[in-house]
């Protein structure tokens, strides 16, 4: 009985003390992201860095796979009563836990034609607003309206605790708008 009470005790603790993890991304020729964990007052346990691939998946001989969801499953999932407003609150929960401490980013971006490119910073500043208004040390985007290219450094820091995540996806899991969603998309054939 005592070493599950000591088991319980150390879980606990592990889950109360807080995680900070220092990313990076970076790209000249290719996509560098790395990631340095420090389990509390702890310096860096684990540094992953590397380049993301995407896995192609082999081609199919069916038309649809057999677990496939169709549009009509999908449509009753995203509208069934109440579903998107508490995805959009549980978002917001977890970002209010993930807030960074410090952020900054530099980016320099160009499709090679000035109409799309316009386009694409029309839709890249507010983003940037955004990222200034949650406490961005220094965000820097330049379009460059000549050629096509893409420059992205970026650097921050974010503190959590792995208990109140932990927390807060249980108490979605425990409202019934997950739920009364899954039904809706069990219901529909």
């Amino acid at each position: 009985m005592l070493w599950v009470l000591v088991l319980l005790a150390v879980v606990v603790a592990v889950l109360l003390v807080p995680v900070s993890v220092d990313l990076s991304i970076h790209r000249e020729d290719r996509l560098v992201v790395s990631a340095a964990p420090r389990w509390g007052p702890f310096g860096p346990a684990i540094s992953a860095e590397g380049s993301p691939r995407v896995a192609r998946a082999a081609p199919s001989r069916s038309r649809r796979p057999p677990h496939a969801t169709n549009a009509r499953q999908l449509r009753a999932l995203l509208f069934s009563p109440d579903f998107l407003p508490s995805l959009l609150r549980l978002a917001r929960r977890l970002l209010r836990q993930l807030k960074p401490q410090r952020l900054q980013l530099r980016l320099k971006a160009g499709l090679g034609d000035p109409a799309d490119t316009g386009r694409l910073w029309g839709a890249l500043v507010p983003l940037a607003l955004l990222l200034t208004s949650v406490g961005a040390e220094s965000i820097w985007v330049e379009p460059d309206f000549s050629r096509r290219c893409f420059e992205l450094d970026g650097h921050a820091t974010v503190r959590v605790i792995p208990g109140v995540l932990l927390l807060v996806l249980l108490g979605y899991l425990f409202t019934p708008a997950p739920w009364r969603a899954l039904t809706q998309y069990l219901r529909v054939r």
